[in-house]
């Protein structure tokens, strides 16, 4: 009798904290989660940064080809876990499951990291470039937002406001209706798809211009003068591919989004198409921009008025082409950020479910618009504070995709691990053979990306700040682990 109780006191509670999101998205809102999280700063303000740490364009090609390649590996090990297990938020069902024990302290770690320091990051350093491009587009470079020290100059704190109307504007329509968001989101990916194509095009046609087609005349040789020890080549190096991951990063993003998928098998689907499109016009692009930026230019470092998608469109049409590019580079942005929010809202809700995350009132919806209200304004509030309170001794936009990267390297590997271990426990579902191939070979390329990410930079670059981010990203890792065994101890006088 007791145990019958039991068993229905178990039910009753699953039942109660069952979420039901809407089935609202088919193969295109899940491809079009993945581009507009892909497909957002990153491909027109990394390529310069690229370009200077490679210290040549041919080197530079490369690394967006070998970008894509560790894209699709990583897709393909979330399409088998996400075979094996359907439902969910990502890593958080596939390390508590691989790694129950002890106490589920991997997923927790990696709970704690996702929602208070990788999702965040990233959504700070788009929304901070949309505000950027946006005041850059109606001044052009006149104002003083283009100096990173300047924390309480007038156009510096433009910036945070605007980067916080963006946030707010966003978080609000994603309350309103998922519906109208999914919505939103497929037509910034085609605006996005759409100005990336034609940036191809022009680009190619200017192949014929006899004079830009010397750009491509010894492409493997220098185009930055400074003289780098063996060490200092392979941190460039590093620092370069990290930049590069960055701008193909989002290729898991629907795997967030499982609840809402109305088919648990699209998941592979929109993760291969999405990285499939993301290669084509990443590689493309940047064939672009080698065709028509003068190499001189599009190594100018820290400075947003001058990156090398700004040079391509004053390189074709002047001033009229450095705000176009800018418009360009605030949509793409914005496009990234509700990308982010949205899948962001989920995983804290399922977090919350799962008692990952010591916040148990954010799994629940709202009863009228049937949106996790609750998480989304807990996003917006932490996202404002880091977009309020960051110093400007750096740029904030390298300094949050570089700390967010280096965790989200870390938890593509330990996800891969995790589908070696699942593979003994859904033995039918995906081969062996197969499972441990594909696993292998992205461990082996996150090997080599934490490891070369902590050899120096020239001196040429902010060296004193180079490992600020991975510090923060490993004291996220401790401190993830701390959290859950506090809350574990004292959480019963927080209840």
């Amino acid at each position: 009798m007791n145990m019958d109780m039991n068993m229905d006191e178990e039910a009753s509670e699953n039942t109660a904290n069952q979420i039901n999101f809407e089935k609202i998205l088919g193969i295109t809102g899940g491809v079009t989660y993945n581009i507009n999280e892909i497909i957002g700063s990153g491909i027109f303000l990394t390529p310069g940064n690229v370009w200077r740490l490679t210290k040549s364009p041919g080197i530079t090609l490369i690394f967006w080809i070998v970008g894509g390649l560790f894209s699709f590996l990583g897709s393909s090990v979330y399409a088998l876990l996400s075979e094996m297990l359907p439902d969910g938020a990502g890593e958080l069902l596939y390390l508590d499951e691989a790694f129950p024990k002890p106490k589920r302290i991997i997923a927790q770690i990696f709970s704690h990291a996702m929602i208070f320091v990788m999702r965040p990051a990233s959504i700070v350093a788009d929304s901070y470039a949309t505000s950027q491009y946006i005041l850059f587009a109606i001044r052009g470079e006149s104002g003083d937002y283009l100096d990173p020290k300047g924390y309480f100059s007038k156009d510096f704190i433009i910036i945070r406001c605007i980067s916080i109307a963006v946030l707010t504007i966003i978080t609000l329509y994603h309350i309103r209706s998922s519906r109208l968001a999914a919505r939103i989101n497929i037509i910034f990916a085609a605006v996005k798809i759409l100005a990336l194509s034609v940036i191809i095009i022009v680009g190619l046609i200017q192949l014929h211009n006899v004079n830009l087609r010397s750009h491509w005349t010894n492409i493997f040789n220098n185009t930055v003068s400074d003289q780098r020890t063996f060490p200092e080549q392979v941190g460039s190096y590093g620092d370069a591919m990290l930049q590069v991951l960055f701008a193909y990063e989002g290729w898991n993003n629907v795997n967030y989004l499982t609840d809402e998928l109305v088919e648990p098998n699209l998941v592979a689907k929109s993760n291969n198409y999405s990285v499939g499109i993301a290669f084509i016009l990443y590689v493309l692009t940047n064939v672009a921009y080698i065709t028509v930026v003068n190499p001189e230019d599009a190594v100018i470092r820290d400075d947003p008025s001058q990156i090398i998608a700004i040079n391509f469109g004053k390189a074709l049409i002047g001033e009229t082409g450095k705000r176009i590019i800018s418009i360009l580079i605030a949509i793409s942005s914005c496009g990234a950020v509700a990308a982010m929010i949205y899948s962001g809202s989920r995983i804290i809700v399922y977090g919350a479910r799962k008692d990952l995350i010591a916040c148990s009132k954010f799994y629940e919806l709202n009863e009228r618009y049937n949106t996790p209200i609750n998480a989304l304004l807990f996003q917006l509030a932490y996202c404002i504070i880091l977009t309020i309170f960051f110093p400007t001794i750096w740029n904030i936009f390298l300094f949050f995709i570089t700390t967010s990267l280096y965790l989200t390297i870390l938890y593509h590997g330990v996800s891969a691990i995790s589908l070696v271990v699942l593979q003994n426990k859904f033995p039918t579902i995906v081969s062996c053979f197969k499972a441990t191939i594909l696993c292998v070979s992205f461990l082996i390329l996150i090997i080599l990306m934490a490891i070369v990410t902590f050899f120096p930079l020239p001196a040429t670059e902010d060296r004193k700040l180079h490992y600020i981010p991975y510090v923060i990203a490993w004291s996220a890792i401790i401190l993830g682990g701390i959290i859950p065994y506090l809350y574990g101890k004292f959480g019963n006088r927080l209840r």
